[in-house]
């Protein structure tokens, strides 16, 4: 009887794929991000990176006469120098390190894409890393509220606000380097003094090639800080734009970069 009511019923049909949905993906690598910063070497890395400066600040408190010194010390040694150097460390790699530690693999044996997966790590730790630099300009804005600065709290929110957009295309670039090459942090050094210190520092339209040309025209709409850089933003939007741009067109190659090269078999991804 049970062999006729099976044949009677018929074949059954298979069960279809479950395929996780954007923001599952995304929520599973936002869980992997957090969780691979919970070490103890990483959670040092991370209070030094929070504290370092700030505390440097206050000791050296003494030599800053008002809260231009202040700005000199936070927007020329922080914002353009230690936060570009912590997205190259963090974003470049972004995939290489996954691949050693067969994280990558794993992930990518599921039904996810490899620009998917790119994409999503990359949106992670943009988010891992504002929440790291939005501590670390709250912890110079208490140096500066303990120092009884004024004028400190607009100068802290410009900071943040513009920290968005060079954490975003900051981000990418680096994120491209750690494609291109395992040397990425070589790559960077390099890009960074021939363009960003260098080409962004002629006084003609290659300027427009640097990002921190354009992160100090954002910074200038902010009257205290715009008075500290000298300068006055003609063209914020302009500026904005050329960052969107630079962010886009990095993320893309980046992910036509991972689709159709193979990482796993190349000879620079050896242990």
């Amino acid at each position: 009887m049970k062999a006729e009511n099976d044949s009677a019923q018929g074949p059954r049909m298979p069960a279809a794929p479950r395929h996780p949905g954007t923001w599952q993906s995304l929520a599973g690598l936002w869980c992997l991000t957090w969780r691979s910063q919970l070490s103890w070497r990483k959670s040092l890395a991370i209070l030094l990176h929070v504290l370092g400066l700030p505390l440097l600040g206050y000791l050296r408190a003494s030599s800053f006469q008002s809260m231009g010194g202040w700005m000199l010390f936070t927007i020329d040694l922080y914002t353009f120098l230690a936060l570009p150097l912590f997205c190259l460390h963090s974003f470049g790699g972004l995939v290489r390190d996954d691949l050693q530690e067969d994280t990558a693999c794993y992930t990518l044996t599921r039904p996810i894409r490899r620009w998917q997966f790119l994409v999503g790590q990359y949106t992670c730790q943009c988010l891992w890393t504002c929440i790291i630099v939005a501590l670390t300009y709250l912890a110079f804005g208490s140096m500066w509220w303990l120092q009884e600065v004024e004028g400190w709290l607009p100068v802290m929110l410009g900071l943040m606000s513009v920290a968005v957009p060079a954490i975003l295309v900051y981000g990418a670039i680096s994120s491209l380097m750690g494609l291109l090459t395992r040397k990425y942090l070589v790559l960077g050094l390099i890009y960074g003094c021939v363009i960003e210190f260098g080409v962004g520092q002629i006084p003609t339209n290659l300027h427009s090639l640097s990002m921190t040309h354009h992160l100090k025209d954002l910074l200038a709409l902010h009257p205290e800080i715009g008075a500290h850089l000298v300068r006055d933003s003609a063209q914020p939007w302009l500026s904005l734009l050329m960052l969107a741009m630079a962010t886009l067109i990095s993320l893309g190659v980046g992910c036509l970069l991972f689709t159709h090269r193979e990482y796993l078999q190349a000879e620079d991804m050896s242990r």
